[in-house]
């Protein structure tokens, strides 16, 4: 009889080869022993600089699905962000499941990844450990221009746009806390002379043009770095018409009348002292402190050229002597101020045009000096003393009735621009007497009316024959009979005379 050796004979073979092979804590089936994780151990989440290895390797730990570490495990390390390079590009874990690599940081700031993956014996395709660290910038080495430069706008204000510059390390990231000093010229200021750069490396100022219009620059320095220092140009304009400026002053001294000889010009200008550019408007001169009653001369309005500056011709001022100012202005202009006054002007005397008594005569006897002593002015078309005059001035009766004669030093020269006449008299009375004053190339005068009465009584004279006869006891005919007159010789009534029979 033969033995059965089908299926049943094989597993009562192999089932006691299992439970041998199953004995014991070391049994491995054949699914164990494979990858089932990758852990990231030691150094995740480094912060580094660009370019430069981190101060900490990487390492991973690969484990079965039982927990157990894997040996021998294959694992590829990858750079997926950020560049750089990780050494060695693959590493076999050890006995306890570990394996490690070096990252050296690729030259973008930021964060960047590598990826650890085990490859083979079995791992899983998608089992990866993903390691980040954040890249820092390197040394600041460049300071460059962003934005903010060729800008325009009017004198005085705040340009549209700020002025940027950015610094940058070697591989072009932004550098933060880099002192940046900001400097200009043409007036004006920015918003911070010292401005370090953000964490965008930038550093941005705000810039206030100066009052002046034309070209104005602004540098920004970054001591050491390549491109610096670093210059903007803004264009300042000018800005609207809203003032008048003396920009020269007229004559500090001036005669009466006569024209100055240094005429006033006046600017159109802006808020900031810039000459507007504005022609064909009319400027008007006019009194501005005026003590004598004076009036200007000439021609008093003046038109704007092509730059906005109007000069006046033949301007002067008419009047008695002192100090004056004038000022300018635009009529029916509100947006254009007129001008501050003028510098003093001291006004003197015109040309001597005509004589004035100054000192009229007075009521006064024959033969004696008119007193107070008569006095002529020289003066200019306005009434003004001219001072320097020095004419001869001669004094004439003017109405006479009492037809006398005029005795004294009748013509004097004039002394500061007056005739002091202190020994004129007439010798004839009467009422109503005027003088007259004359000089050479001058319009005269008449005085104020005067009378003359008679002087003393100074001499007595026989008024009939000396030698008379007659009977006696009889009148003497004719009768005898005195005058008596003044110095001049004229009759002097209501003197007592006494005739008294001396033989």
């Amino acid at each position: 009889m033969s033995t059965f050796r089908g299926p049943i004979a094989f597993l009562a073979v192999l089932i006691p080869a299992l439970v041998i092979a199953c004995g014991g804590d070391d049994l491995v089936l054949p699914s164990e022993g494979t990858a089932a994780s990758i852990t990231a151990t030691r150094g995740n989440n480094q912060s580094g600089t660009v370019g430069a290895a981190l101060a900490d390797s990487l390492q991973v730990r690969v484990l079965d699905k039982a927990g157990r570490p894997v040996p021998s495990q294959p694992v590829a390390w990858t750079v997926v962000a950020g560049g750089g390079s990780v050494v060695p590009a693959s590493s076999t874990t050890d006995g306890n499941g570990y394996a490690g690599a070096s990252w050296t940081l690729g030259s973008g700031a930021g964060t960047q990844q590598v990826r650890a993956k085990p490859n083979g014996n079995g791992a899983p395709d998608n089992l990866q450990a993903i390691f980040s660290a954040t890249a820092g910038a390197s040394t600041a080495a460049t300071l460059a221009k962003i934005a903010g430069d060729s800008q325009t706008a009017v004198a005085g204000s705040v340009l549209p746009d700020s002025l940027v510059v950015r610094v940058t390390d070697a591989s072009g990231n932004p550098v933060a806390d880099i002192p940046v000093t900001w400097s200009l010229t043409g007036g004006g200021a920015v918003s911070s002379s010292s401005l370090p750069t953000g964490t965008d490396g930038r550093s941005a100022v705000a810039r206030t043009l100066g009052a002046t219009a034309g070209t104005q620059t602004t540098t920004a320095t970054a001591n050491g770095l390549n491109g610096s220092p670093i210059q903007f140009t803004s264009t300042a304009t000018v800005g609207s018409a809203g003032r008048l400026v003396i920009t020269r002053q007229p004559s500090s001294t001036a005669a009466s009348g006569a024209a100055f000889a240094t005429q006033p010009t006046i600017q159109i200008q802006d808020a900031n002292g810039n000459a507007v550019a504005l022609a064909g408007i009319a400027v008007q001169a006019g009194m501005a402190s005026n003590p004598g009653a004076g009036t200007l001369i000439g021609n008093t309005t003046a038109s704007t050229n092509a730059s906005g500056l109007a000069t006046f011709t033949n301007l002067g001022i008419s009047g008695p002597a002192g100090s004056y100012t004038i000022g300018f202005s635009v009529p029916n202009r509100d947006d254009i101020s007129g001008t501050p006054p003028s510098s003093a002007i001291a006004i003197s005397a015109g040309a001597a045009t005509q004589l004035q008594f100054s000192v009229q005569p007075s009521n006064v006897a024959t033969g004696a000096a008119i007193a107070p002593a008569v006095k002529v002015r020289i003066e200019d078309a306005q009434g003004t003393l001219v001072t320097s005059a020095s004419s001869n001035v001669t004094i004439a009766i003017g109405s006479n009735p009492g037809g006398a004669s005029l005795s004294g030093t009748k013509t004097v020269a004039a002394s500061g621009g007056i005739a002091t006449f202190s020994s004129l008299s007439l010798d004839r009375p009467g009422n109503g007497y005027t003088l007259t004053a004359s000089a050479s190339g001058l319009s005269g005068d008449v005085s104020s009316a005067f009378n003359v009465t008679t002087g003393a009584a100074t001499t007595i004279a026989a008024n009939s024959s000396t030698a008379l006869s007659g009977t006696v006891g009889s009148p003497v005919s004719p009768a005898p009979s005195v005058k008596v007159t003044d110095g001049s010789g004229n009759g002097v009534s209501g003197v007592t005379v006494t005739f008294a029979v001396t033989d």
